[in-house]
């Protein structure tokens, strides 16, 4: 997972206990399946494999990011219905370029042959539009902690301590939310049990509306959102 158990224990001060263990075993899962659809993008390191529809755009987006640049990533351009991607309709490596930050994938100038012109006569190499006509594997994501050993020689980054933080301030958000809803405790109540210095209550946050996370981990994730 993008943040362990463990993680979410030490922002909470909670390392010496295992009194709400499960409730963080409870919501952790959650809240990461949460971060991912509001993030709009998958997050955890993964090699995948994806069709995409065409758009006649220079610009094709990968929804996995940021990419390995040493993984051996490959595009397929089809142009028959049904579609077929196979070595006749894959490009070469000297076709297509993908930013390793921003996931964006564009075609060289060798690969002419695949393309579509810009709009507006610019001569640019677009992508041809057609339905699920263009697919592409690749590897890309942050590294788990819980990963183990990475693959060797590849660069792939550890999840970047923004992202860490905001999924565990929404888990330490729930956590004390549930506490004080279950077993009809009071606010004041959960006030007289602290958690190194801090009370549990007081990890509930001002939420925002449209997400319902607390206000400032939105503000983190938004390094994290994906959008075209």
């Amino acid at each position: 997972m993008l943040v362990t158990r463990a993680q979410v224990k030490t922002y909470m001060g909670l390392s010496g206990t295992i009194k709400y263990d499960s409730k963080i075993n409870e919501f952790l899962p959650t809240v990461i399946d949460a971060v991912r659809a509001w993030c709009k993008r998958e997050l955890e390191y993964e090699v995948r494999t994806k069709v995409f529809n065409g758009k006649t755009s220079e610009s094709l987006i990968l929804d996995l990011y940021p990419v390995v640049p040493e993984y051996d990533s490959k595009v397929w351009i089809s142009s028959t219905v049904p579609r077929i991607f196979n070595d006749d309709t894959k490009l070469e490596t000297n076709q297509f370029l993908i930013d390793p930050v921003s996931g964006i994938v564009k075609l060289t100038g060798g690969a002419v042959q695949w393309a579509a012109r810009g709009n507006g006569g610019s001569g640019n190499l677009c992508w041809p539009k057609g339905t699920q006509n263009i697919q592409v594997e690749w590897a890309g994501g942050f590294w788990p902690p819980d990963g183990g050993a990475k693959p060797g020689g590849e660069t792939i980054e550890d999840v970047p301590g923004g992202l860490r933080e905001a999924i565990e301030t929404i888990v330490a958000d729930r956590v004390s939310r549930s506490i004080q809803l279950s077993g009809g405790q009071s606010q004041s109540a959960l006030r007289t049990e602290t958690i190194v210095g801090q009370q549990i209550a007081e990890y509930e946050k001002e939420l925002d509306e449209i997400s319902g996370f607390p206000i400032q981990a939105v503000a983190k994730l938004g390094a994290f959102r994906f959008s075209l």
